[in-house]
């Protein structure tokens, strides 16, 4: 697919309910129905996707929820049929099959995070980064396979409230499904908030990607944001 933070065009339909005896929702739900191709682009094979989250908020501060998506991704071009070797063109529709695990837990500046993700559907071989590109016509398949998988957790506390912020995550990704494609990262940093809307954020990240020869290298990374 193409990069679009997850942004699609449809219709969507959320709320929660089931009030607890102080008023507080303990149940928020949400089901989309979109075109599946991501942002700025049209519904290639004309079937749509469902997407739908359920999350159980026991108690304030704390949300705990699955999600789901069917539906497909699709392109119009030329391909070579794995099977005959033959040339094909057309559409292409590639289904996808997707869920996640999720929970959170914020308050007083405390957040833990945590989600597992796992898609099962082939990919195109190459991704499009234009849709004037041979890229976007392209319906070869991708040889990673038809599994993929991730985790993630994450932990902010605070040391000095709405002042100094330590942080640390481990993220993980596998293109396959499997151990041999693994990019793990190791992170650790702090924010310090110079004034209520400045933020000064630093962190070191160690990385372990098994498709390298050398698997392992270090990223640091330092920002200074503003919000206004």
């Amino acid at each position: 697919m193409h990069s679009s933070n997850g942004r699609d065009i449809g219709i969507m339909a959320q709320g929660d309910f089931l009030k607890n005896a102080n008023g507080r929702n303990l149940l928020h739900y949400a089901v989309s129905v979109v075109n599946g191709q991501g942002i700025n682009l049209k519904d290639v094979d004309q079937r749509k996707n469902v997407v739908a989250s359920f999350w159980v908020m026991p108690i304030e501060g704390m949300r705990i929820g699955v999600s789901g998506w069917e539906g497909s991704y699709a392109r119009k071009g030329n391909w070579t049929d794995e099977q005959s070797g033959e040339s094909r063109s057309g559409v292409r529709s590639l289904p996808q099959h997707r869920y996640a695990i999720s929970g959170e837990y914020a308050s007083n500046g405390f957040t833990f995070r945590s989600e597992y993700v796992h898609s099962t559907g082939k990919a195109f071989a190459k991704t499009m980064t234009d849709t004037n590109d041979a890229s976007a016509s392209d319906c070869n398949l991708s040889a990673i396979g038809s599994k993929a998988d991730g985790f993630y957790a994450l932990g902010i506390v605070p040391v000095v409230k709405s002042k100094v912020n330590i942080k640390a995550r481990y993220d993980l990704y596998r293109n396959n499904g499997k151990w041999n494609s693994a990019k793990t990262f190791y992170e650790a940093g702090a924010d310090y908030y110079l004034a209520k809307n400045l933020r000064l954020s630093a962190e070191y990240a160690l990385v372990n990607d098994r498709s390298l020869s050398k698997h392992n290298y270090s990223l640091v990374n330092t920002e200074l944001s503003i919000k206004f």
